[in-house]
């Protein structure tokens, strides 16, 4: 047997799936009702089948926008060389036009009918001025508008640095738009060089994109300069009624030569736009198509899906049909298992299902099984209960716990109660909890008793001392027995008593004896002297009544510490005893003043006899002889000084009697005082005999005859 208790250790459960609900916190399978599982059925397939439906869907959707937006590039790309051709035509016709010089007169009408001879430049307007800057003339407000700008001195820088037309873009300052310009430089050298400038009119290239079938189609089409700025649009709508092409077009077209991307307006997308760059001028064609064509592919797609999704909720339907019609058989087999479990005999109705209906009759013969067994078992079960209650009875009226210890796995077990007498307040009685409850000053030598009784093979008892938390010491016996069990290894039980009472009476009646020998011892020698100083001091026809008074005195003194059992007496209480006697009426006859100091049993009685020697020599022959007479009996407390310690100072005066003669031979009263109080307890005394009256002084030391309380006071006399 050792001194710790086996730990066990609790599976802990599955906790990974707790959260999709299929599994308990300990890790089991929860339990689904019959419908669930039916509906979990036709889930798992149902979801998988819209899963791959959305999926076919969305794949077929997603290639027709890719087809689609592929068209669109493809187109782009067409028109956008369309466009370089375009504008490749406009400057060749510009070109030929600056070709030959003009005449020295008639500028202007040579020129015009120089334009006018030029298809492409129908409804153009001109502009004719020198390289230094010099207007000639002009036919466009805008073109005198921009007169002088940057944006036209590096276009006209440009022109007469290559010798060749140079296409430019500029604000319009008439309308919010924007305006082409085409300027090539004249045959000639010098600041006389002249240039020619022609304002494509939008008309021009509004006629291009109508000629590639943007007319009434819906399809938006649009014409942009290197930097996103419109020159010409198929229709004036929202998506290019702007100088500029939306940001992000600007933004996209200035990172690719072509892409695709969605325009958004309001926050919804609008139109799918591609673009593609012309290769020569770096000019853009753009190509919106409605965002809604492009969805109608997806709408179909999800109408197809929303369909299928609705034979799937039919489908539920109609599983929550079947279900219900399949839960009334379940139904009543759960009725049946529950009429089982209460033990009541199961009818043989038939569910409609062949295997319902052998469920229901193995319920059937279960039930009947079960009735007959649960019969016999109540009739066990209430003889057990009966002899429980009458062990519990005889437990709880002799306060006995119980324990139990397994030696296969050292393991020891308690009761309540067994665990209270051990002094354990909360958790439970093993063999750790044992030990840490054993006295300190017994713990080894008792914990090997338990141990060598456990191990035996024989009934065993052993007394234990344990010390419970508020400190106090309480004696336990341990009683144990081993039952023998099939493994070999006898399991052991046995019971536990409080037996705190029963070695504390025991000690206190060896303790009583003792002391009662010892007092009696004492009582005996005490009567023995006073009979022997009675005999040598008093005359004989006087001693019996002296030796009488002297014994009676000394029993009212035994009576007083009887009442107190032996534990000492109050010194005023012992005077007034003492002095009762000789008391008047008015008590001021015998007067007592002094602090209220408790008395050890034996000082007790040496005092008493003391006092009652010097009361009964002042009623023969002092003070209390006479009605007169007076006795003062004070008492203090002197602290220590020096080596000398604390003292107990006792004055008896006496006052108002006969006139008082010294002694010529040392009487009992002196011996007993001197006896008593020096041999005793160690003080001295002091006797004065003045003639107005006897005076004894004693000084006694004061941890020899005061005590603190009642429980210290006792002490063997």
């Amino acid at each position: 047997m050792t001194g710790r208790a086996v730990l066990r250790r609790g599976s802990s459960g599955v906790t990974g799936m707790t959260g999709l609900g299929l599994f308990t916190e300990r890790g089991e399978r929860k339990s689904l009702p019959f419908a669930q599982r039916l509906l979990w059925l036709v889930i798992s397939l149902i979801v998988p089948a819209l899963a791959i439906a959305a999926g076919g869907l969305y794949s077929a959707y997603d290639a027709e926008k890719s087809a689609t937006e592929e068209i669109l590039l493809q187109t782009a790309r067409t028109l956008a060389l369309h466009l370089d051709r375009e504008l490749r035509k406009l400057e060749t016709s510009v070109q030929v036009v600056v070709q030959q010089p003009l005449p020295a007169t008639g500028e202007q009408e040579a020129l015009r009918r120089r334009v006018n001879e030029q298809t492409l430049l129908e409804g153009v307007r001109i502009a004719l001025e020198r390289a230094s800057g010099e207007l000639i003339f002009s036919e466009s407000e805008t073109l005198n508008a921009l007169q002088g700008s940057p944006a036209r001195q590096r276009a006209l820088h440009d022109s007469l640095l290559t010798g060749k037309p140079v296409i430019s873009i500029h604000p319009s300052p008439a309308v919010d738009g924007r305006v082409v310009v085409i300027d090539a430089p004249l045959p000639g050298d010098g600041p006389e060089r002249r240039i020619m400038s022609v304002e494509v009119n939008s008309s021009v290239l509004a006629r291009f994109l109508a000629g590639n079938g943007f007319g009434s189609s819906e399809w938006n089409g649009a014409a942009a300069g290197p930097l996103g700025d419109i020159v010409a649009r198929t229709r004036n709508d929202n998506l290019f009624s702007e100088p500029l092409a939306p940001p992000a077009l600007r933004v996209r077209m200035g990172q690719h030569d072509e892409g695709v991307i969605n325009l958004e307006r309001e926050g919804e997308a609008t139109s799918t736009a591609v673009f593609s760059k012309t290769p020569r001028y770096g000019w853009y064609f753009i190509l919106a198509y409605p965002q809604h064509r492009l969805e109608a592919a997806f709408n179909r797609s999800l109408a197809w899906l929303g369909a299928l999704a609705l034979v799937a909720v039919l489908g539920l339907l109609h599983v929550i049909y079947l279900s219900r019609q399949l839960l009334r058989p379940v139904a009543r087999l759960t009725a049946s298992a529950g009429r089982l479990a209460r033990g009541d005999i199961i009818p043989g109705r038939r569910t409609g299902v062949t295997e319902f209906d052998e469920v229901q009759r193995a319920l059937r013969d279960a039930s009947h099984q079960l009735a007959r067994r649960n019969a016999e078992r109540d009739q066990v079960e209430a003889m057990l209960r009966a002899s429980e209650q009458r062990l519990r009875l005889a437990m709880e009226a002799s306060e006995l716990g119980a324990w139990s210890f397994d030696p296969e796995t050292n393991e020891l077990t308690g009761s309540d109660r067994s665990r209270v007498l051990m002094g354990i307040p909360v958790g439970r009685l093993d063999l750790h909890t044992l030990d840490a409850a054993l006295h300190p000053k017994y713990r080894k030598e008792h914990f090997n008793a338990i141990a060598s009784g456990i191990g035996g093979r024989e009934p065993f008892i052993v007394e234990i001392c344990v010390q419970w938390p508020d400190s106090t010491t309480h004696w336990i016996e341990v009683r144990g027995r081993p039952v023998m069990r099939a493994s070999g290894l006898p399991t052991v039980v046995g019971l536990v008593q409080e037996i705190t009472e029963r070695r504390t009476a025991a000690d206190r009646q060896r303790m009583l004896l003792r002391e009662l020998n010892h007092r009696v011892k004492n009582s005996l020698a005490t009567v023995q002297s006073i009979a022997l100083l009675t005999r040598r001091s008093t005359a004989a026809d006087q001693a019996w009544e002296a030796f009488e008074e002297r014994l009676v005195g000394l029993a009212k003194t035994h009576d007083l510490l009887t009442a107190s059992d032996w534990r000492g007496a109050w010194l005023d209480e012992a005077l007034a005893s003492e002095l009762k006697p000789y008391q008047n009426a008015a008590h001021t006859r015998i007067m007592t003043e002094g602090p209220r100091i408790r008395l050890r049993p034996r000082a007790t009685l040496t005092l008493c006899m003391c006092f009652h020697e010097l009361a009964t020599n002042a009623a023969k022959y002092g003070a209390l002889s006479t009605d007169a007479g007076r006795v003062q009996v004070e008492w203090s407390i002197t602290p220590a000084a020096g080596s000398t310690p604390p003292m107990l100072v006792l004055t008896w005066r006496e006052s108002g009697g006969p006139e008082v003669t010294p002694p010529t031979r040392q009487g009992l009263g002196s011996r007993l005082l001197d006896r008593g109080l020096r041999r005793e307890l160690g003080g001295k005394v002091e006797m004065t005999y003045a003639p107005t009256g006897v005076a004894c002084r004693m000084e006694l030391p004061l941890d020899a005859v005061t005590a603190a309380s009642l429980d210290s006071a006792a002490d063997p006399v």
